[in-house]
């Protein structure tokens, strides 16, 4: 008996060897995989333009990993006809916000957990590391799953800092602020204000003497378009010292420990008494409070816009047309730190970021585990590089120091094309899924942050010349962030008074602010601030300002 119990024992140990060598039972060597093609259908509502499978990068990551991607777009529209006939794609990435919710609750989704521990310990390690967080602490579910990864979201391995380390003092800010701030025209700004605008009374006299430069009727010193109230309402909270966050509608505070609702600040009239002034003063877009966001972005790329109260996105999209023309070419959109009312500090933005996006596996996927190892292989130093720099000799180089790098030729091709990365393929998975930071070699893991951009030939010209005037602003908000992980990846019950609170009153913002702005007279925004509150009130504003309260300070206490 104990002989037969040996021999079942030694047969046992073949097997296990036997299948081990297969791959079954761990992570399947990437020359397997690479070896039986598999197609994952995608759909993702971050990409309005999705790059075609066979786009040079993706050619050669299915290449490598035998994982072809059939990429479908569409918005939260399409997400909720999604889930209400159970038609799903393998993969999807949606925004972090109800419909993310819904779909949690669904039962449709894969738990990445244990997949991701055993097909994927990069990844797993990764989200669990204090150093980005604890992200699978935020994101796993009360009974312990995973069912969602977040986007964008540069990720550090243990004793890495991010080269944009927003909680270093002395950072030198190289990027357009990430939250909603004032910006004018450099060096129009330079000629009629002399040195940078710091508050509301020196940014209207700016405006007053730009359009007294240019009165014709096509120029305007001030635009907006009708979908920007949630914008200029968290630029004026900053700028009178609160700390905003945008997600999940505005939450407010200046002490962090009483949350508010934005729009109820007290600040907030004064604010849009004064935006109301520049229109009834012919200062501000007529047009500006009805017209869309190209709109918009179609006068400022003219040349012939001073200044709009908004979202970096903004200044970025209009900064690239002004530089391909040549009549504008030497224009530029530069942030101002206004601060008012007393504050101390303009606050930028809470670094405790973790994605606005989420990436959900579903149970129509018929093989998670597969693209769980294609996620492996992503945060390989193949992977990465291939995603976010392209294919060396075409899209990067190595320079003489042996480093991955951009030539000013191939600088020029991708400025000549803003579709050049969605036609190559490239960071098509960066908009997808959070990616790591550096590589193993310590080498940036995006051509972001290749050499030659640090290079003064590497920069925008018209940066340079920011940089050398009185309207240098790259250390302006040094030290105004903050990271508190409490504030984030808030939760709101769908159908409860909270949530149906803050729907109710975010569909009457946008209207609410663009009625302040083209209100006759003070008075008449006074009015139509006050109903709008008291709308707000009768919605019950006040049990989600209560909700929100509750979550923050149970999340801090929890983890102190």
């Amino acid at each position: 008996m104990r002989r037969l119990t040996a021999v079942t024992a030694l047969l046992f140990v073949v097997a296990v060897l036997a299948l081990t060598a297969t791959g079954y039972g761990q992570s399947v060597p990437l020359s397997e995989d690479a070896k039986n093609p598999v197609t994952f259908t995608i759909f993702t509502t971050r990409v309005t333009t999705a790059p075609k499978p066979d786009a040079p990068v993706l050619k050669e990551a299915t290449r490598r990993t035998g994982v072809t991607f059939n990429i479908m777009t569409g918005d939260k529209e399409k997400l909720s006809i999604m889930l209400a006939s159970k038609d799903y794609p393998d993969v999807i990435v949606m925004p972090r916000d109800d419909i993310l919710y819904r779909y949690l609750r669904s039962g449709d989704l894969v738990d990445l957990k244990p997949l991701l521990q055993k097909h994927a310990p990069t990844v797993y390690k990764m989200f669990g590391s204090p150093v980005n967080g604890n992200l699978l602490d935020i994101f796993s579910t009360d009974d312990g799953k995973l069912l969602y990864l977040t986007e964008n979201y540069d990720m550090l391995r243990e004793g890495e800092r991010h080269p944009e380390d927003a909680m270093d003092p002395d950072r030198v800010q190289a990027e357009l602020p990430w939250h909603n701030v004032f910006y004018v025209l450099f060096p129009e700004a330079q000629d009629v204000a002399k040195k940078k605008i710091s508050n509301l009374s020196e940014y209207h006299d700016a405006v007053k003497a730009w359009k007294a430069k240019h009165p014709g009727q096509d120029y305007y010193a001030v635009t907006m378009e009708k979908g920007m109230g949630q914008e200029m309402l968290g630029s004026a909270l900053s700028m009178y010292g609160y700390k905003v966050n945008t997600y999940g509608g505005i939450y407010a505070t200046k002490d962090q420990k009483k949350y508010i609702y934005g729009f109820k600040a007290p600040e907030v009239l004064p604010f849009f008494k004064f935006v109301n002034k520049l229109y009834r003063e012919g200062l501000m877009d007529p047009e500006g409070p009805v017209q869309t966001w190209d709109q918009m972005i179609q006068k400022m790329s003219t040349g012939k816009v001073f200044s709009f109260i908004g979202g970096y996105y903004s200044a970025y999209t209009a900064n690239d047309n002004l530089l391909r023309a040549e009549a504008t070419k030497n224009l530029i959109y530069i942030p101002q730190k206004l601060v008012e009312g007393g504050a101390k500090q303009n606050w930028q933005y809470n670094a405790a970021y973790t994605g606005s996006a989420a990436l959900v596996v579903t149970k129509k996927c018929k093989d998670p585990a597969r693209f769980v190892r294609f996620l492996e292989w992503l945060y390989s130093d193949e992977g990465m590089v291939l995603d976010s720099w392209g294919i060396e000799g075409e899209d990067y180089i190595i320079n003489a120091q042996g480093k991955r790098d951009i030539t000013p030729e191939i600088d020029q091709k991708k400025k000549a094309d803003s579709m050049y990365n969605t036609k190559r393929g490239i960071k098509f998975f960066y908009r997808m899924v959070n990616m790591p930071t550096y590589t193993s070699d310590g080498q940036p893991a995006s051509a972001r942050y290749a050499p030659f951009y640090s290079t003064k030939a590497g920069q925008d010209p018209r940066d340079v010349k920011v940089t050398a005037s009185p309207f240098n602003w790259h250390l302006d908000w040094q030290g105004s962030f903050w990271k508190d992980y409490a504030e984030v990846d808030l939760f709101i019950e769908a159908e409860t008074p909270a949530a149906i609170a803050i729907a109710k009153s975010q569909a009457i913002l946008k209207d609410t602010i663009a009625q302040m702005v083209v209100a006759k007279s003070e008075a008449e925004v006074e009015e139509i601030y006050s109903k709008a509150v008291a709308k707000m009130e009768g919605y019950g504003i006040s049990a989600w300002e209560a909700e929100i309260q509750k979550q923050i300070l149970a999340k801090r206490a929890k983890k102190s």
